[in-house]
């Protein structure tokens, strides 16, 4: 009881300066926590600074009610890690439960308003999607932002997406399907610009680029805008379009200074190498 009090006295800037030279001892961080209050939230701090929860199991319920009883915890969180899907290592999931916790999502989001970097896997992302209205909405501080297994469903999502985090430096894609790319470049259009055709200054702090697998909808969206993104680093694994992805590099001559890309088959039908493929070798 004794030293409980006495970590209690300390100055908040002493105790503060103590926990962080243990940010990387998630039991040292625990004890801190159990301390006192001064102590508790200053371990929070670093506890919480990277979660993950899945719909699949009782991850999310339990940090749900956590933030219910403890409000302040939300903007300790930074770095979030997000699955949609049903399948599960644990096997525990059923129907009712999955689709009650994939409801709670949007409201969990909408406290989360420090995240600056996101993962989502196996998003449907839509206008009548609640979770990607909050993943829009609720996410102002976002600068690295990773699609793993996610289906867009209008390449206007994308674009959606780029207006509304201004301050986006990373984006990464693996596996991400595209539902409808009708009418591409008039769609994409449709958005980039303001009501008298001006382009809207579009992801004007995106700085790197990286693509899996399936990206054809994504080089083709980002591809149109105008003016070209001001990407400095890009990282294209086996780019299944040669000639949409050489367009897509030279637009990017001005600013692009690390290139990497992964050619599963660099050849053309006669054994030779593409010219499509040269000329990204060369931009």
């Amino acid at each position: 009881m004794a030293s409980r009090s006495i970590a209690s006295t300390l100055p908040v800037e002493l105790v503060e300066r103590i926990v962080d030279y243990l940010f990387q001892s998630r039991d040292d961080l625990r004890a801190c926590s159990l301390t006192c209050r001064t102590w508790s939230r200053t371990a929070q701090f670093h506890l919480l600074c990277s979660i993950g929860f899945s719909v699949a199991n009782t991850s999310l319920e339990i940090f749900t009610d956590l933030l219910d009883a403890s409000p302040h915890i939300g903007p300790y969180v930074r770095t979030l890690f997000l699955n949609l899907s049903m399948s599960s290592r644990s096997g525990d999931s059923v129907p009712a439960a999955y689709d009650f916790r994939l409801s709670s999502v949007p409201l969990v989001l909408s406290k989360l308003i420090n995240v600056t970097s996101f993962s989502v896997h196996s998003l449907i992302a839509s206008e009548d999607s609640e979770i990607w209205q909050a993943i829009i909405r609720h996410l102002p501080q976002l600068r690295t932002m990773f699609f793993d297994f996610d289906s867009l469903q209008n390449p206007l999502d994308l674009i959606t997406f780029l207006v509304n985090h201004p301050r986006l430096e990373v984006l990464h894609f693996n596996q991400s399907q595209w539902v409808d790319v009708h009418d591409l470049e008039s769609q994409v259009h449709s958005r980039d610009s303001d009501e008298s055709g001006t382009p809207l200054n579009i992801g004007v702090h995106l700085r790197k680029l990286e693509l899996e697998d399936n990206h054809r909808g994504v080089l083709s969206v980002l591809s149109t805008l105008r003016p070209p993104l001001p990407l400095q680093i890009v990282r294209i694994n086996d780019p299944t379009d040669i000639a949409l992805t050489a367009r897509f590099l030279s637009s990017l001559s001005a600013t692009l200074e690390d290139l990497t890309l992964r050619l599963i088959e660099p050849m053309d039908a006669e054994g030779e190498v593409a010219p499509e493929l040269f000329c990204v070798s060369n931009c």
